[in-house]
């Protein structure tokens, strides 16, 4: 009877917080303060972004904010209102048309999902694959989805990728798989479909061809992605490093760049015990981490790199009146100055004495397409200066590109968006820097994985065997 009871108060719960979600959602603003909102979101753009054109042409740019406008006008209702809701789906859409991952809009509240009907599975991202990595259905489970419906998958997932800001598929594609909820729930994309035909393939390359049954939102939910929730877990252990091998190998995991004196003092007693234990290789594990300040990089680099060396071989920065309190404090320069719209090369150099417990074995660095923002620029830096050995997937960032968000918000619909004032160039910038994310020097697929699916973490022993059998013989 306790048990019923509860269940019950549980689904009232889910009805009532859905009901808010759905009072939320049905915000209505009028059509002039909707229009309003988006030359505000444009104009911002404009002004605060370094190279808001470098990957769209002017013609496009403005064929975009027209769109956007139509889009405005074409939701309005009797009254003439458009929901916050509506417009920020016509936002999304064009924050992401810049390809760049920090330019973005943030409209993290869940539509109501009342009426909306789920897939039966939860997908996951792999070398351009979309594999089913749990389900309802544990027929289709770790199967490849070729198509649903007929159309092909890159088709029907559409109307989330081109709303996912990102400068390759493989980060937009990240950030629907971390938030599917919100992205069905959002975009409808399965509408009130009862049932989906999807082909799928296996891992010897059969297909095959199913009719599944969509989910409610409550069952939805009860579906786990295990990639995510190790990542979930190891965010909030934080930094931290095991031993393997007899002490040989020291395993350094590292899920965010965080910049402070106590988190120095914590990774230099890392690099400390490393010694004292005298390991000789390191493992350093960037997988999901999404970045933070870059300046921690900088000394993580000191305790492998003896020698000089710079994260960044520029910094180009957009001055506008956006950002000039961050500027005028960090540079020195007086708010009052003029120098709106102005655009300034900065050179950075900086040095670090070499530390007591530098690490003079050989490094392996473990990166995914989660991989971003200062930790990409990390990556990319580990790459340039030769430390060691990159293994895994394609970073989500690239190594010239965008950052440093500048946030604000829309005065009408107070619609949070954020736009990169900042564009960074690594350190030995190389042709096709800007359009792809650093490339592991042992990339990593499902097919060199198939040996160590029973493990724990597939990638940690794939990159554990690999290390034992590339030793040199004592």
């Amino acid at each position: 009877m306790k048990a019923k009871f509860a269940y019950v108060l549980c689904v009232l719960s889910l009805l009532l917080a859905l009901h808010a979600m759905a009072a939320d959602q049905d915000k209505r603003i009028t059509q002039a303060e909707a229009v309003a909102d988006v030359h505000q979101f444009f104009s911002t753009l404009q002004r605060v972004h370094p190279d808001l054109l470098a990957k769209v042409s002017l013609e496009d740019y403005i064929k975009l904010k027209q769109q956007t406008l139509d889009d405005v006008a074409k939701k309005l209702d009797k009254d003439g209102k458009i929901s916050v809701n509506d417009l920020a789906y016509s936002l999304y859409y064009a924050a992401a048309f810049f390809h760049d991952g920090h330019t973005s809009v943030e409209w993290d509240f869940q539509p109501n999902a009342l009426n909306t009907r789920f897939p039966p599975f939860l997908l996951g991202y792999d070398n351009g694959r979309f594999v089913v990595t749990d389900s309802s259905n544990k027929s289709v489970a770790g199967l490849e989805v070729l198509s649903v419906n007929g159309e092909p998958i890159l088709g029907f997932l559409r109307p989330i990728l081109d709303r996912c800001s990102g400068e390759t598929l493989a980060f937009k594609a990240l950030r629907f798989t971390r938030k599917q909820r919100f992205w069905y729930c959002f975009t409808d994309l399965c509408g009130s479909a009862e049932s989906l035909t999807i082909r799928l393939r296996d891992a010897k390359g059969k297909e095959s061809q199913q009719k599944v049954e969509t989910l409610i939102f409550a069952d939805f939910k009860t579906l786990k992605d295990n990639t995510l929730e190790r990542l979930h877990q190891r965010v909030k252990q934080g930094t931290q490093v095991h031993f393997l091998d007899s002490d040989r190998i020291a395993y350094f995991v590292y899920p965010q760049f965080n910049l402070s004196e106590d988190e120095k003092k914590k990774i230099n007693g890392i690099f400390e015990e490393i010694n004292t234990k005298r390991s000789q290789e390191l493992i350093m594990d960037l997988r999901g981490n999404g970045g933070g300040t870059s300046n921690i990089g900088d000394f993580i680099i000191s305790y492998l790199y003896d020698g000089e060396f710079s994260q960044y071989s520029r910094i180009r920065v957009r001055l506008s009146r956006d950002v000039l309190s961050s500027v005028a404090k960090n540079w020195g320069i007086p708010e009052s100055d003029d120098i709106d719209g102005l655009v300034v090369n900065w050179f950075p150099r900086q040095s670090f004495p070499k530390p007591e417990a530098f690490f003079s074995g050989r490094v392996f660095l473990l990166v995914d397409n989660g991989t971003f923002s200062a930790a990409a620029d990390f990556t990319a830096m580990f790459h340039d200066y030769g430390i060691g050995k990159i293994l895994g997937y394609e970073t989500g960032g690239l190594p010239v590109c965008f950052g440093d968000v500048y946030s604000f918000k829309l005065d009408n619909s107070e619609i949070t968006c954020g736009v990169s004032w900042k564009q960074f160039f690594c350190p030995k910038p190389r042709s096709g820097d800007d359009e792809h994310g650093v490339i592991p020097d042992i990339p990593i697929s499902s097919k060199k994985l198939r040996a160590y699916q029973k493990e724990d973490d597939p990638v940690l022993a794939f990159t554990l065997n690999h290390i034992k059998k590339t030793r040199k013989s004592d």
